[in-house]
């Protein structure tokens, strides 16, 4: 059986690099990213937050086809709450696949600051719907008086 492992971290931390260099010395193994998932939803930021669970949903059936035909599967996504995280490993547990989550840390402000570079200056259109998406988000909360 596979294995899946979950490439945890902020934007721009270096969790799409890795995958994609772990899948370089791993034939078949599989690059899952949500966000590109996401991305094939047409108008998806006209609600956002149903286009997201729904890629998550869909990346669980893509992962667990690959899982079950014996191959890995790499997910490079930000997580900052455990319910995908749980349900990624029930999953493993029910195939009998190993689950390994690696944690890529940096400091806010470095976080900061990657994720600004890389939505200034990217032509990835997963970096440039990120920013989209924290924009989209942003101009929808409520202002408060030092604003």
């Amino acid at each position: 059986m596979g294995r899946l492992m979950l490439i945890n971290g902020a934007p721009g931390s270096g969790k799409s690099t890795l995958a994609r260099r772990y899948i370089q010395d791993h034939p078949l193994t599989l690059a899952l990213d949500v966000d590109q998932v996401r991305g094939m939803l047409g108008r998806w930021l006209d609600t956002p937050t149903e286009a997201g669970l729904l890629a998550r949903h869909m990346a669980i059936e893509i992962a667990r086809v690959h899982l079950g035909a014996g191959h890995d599967v790499v997910v490079p996504q930000f997580l900052g709450r455990l319910d995908f995280i749980v349900t990624l490993q029930r999953m493993c547990e029910q195939l009998k696949a190993e689950f390994v989550e690696v944690v890529l840390l940096s400091s806010p402000d470095e976080a900061a600051t990657r994720f600004a570079r890389r939505s200034d200056q990217s032509t990835i259109a997963e970096h440039q719907e990120a920013a989209a998406l924290v924009e989209h988000y942003r101009s929808r909360r409520p202002r408060t008086a030092l604003e």
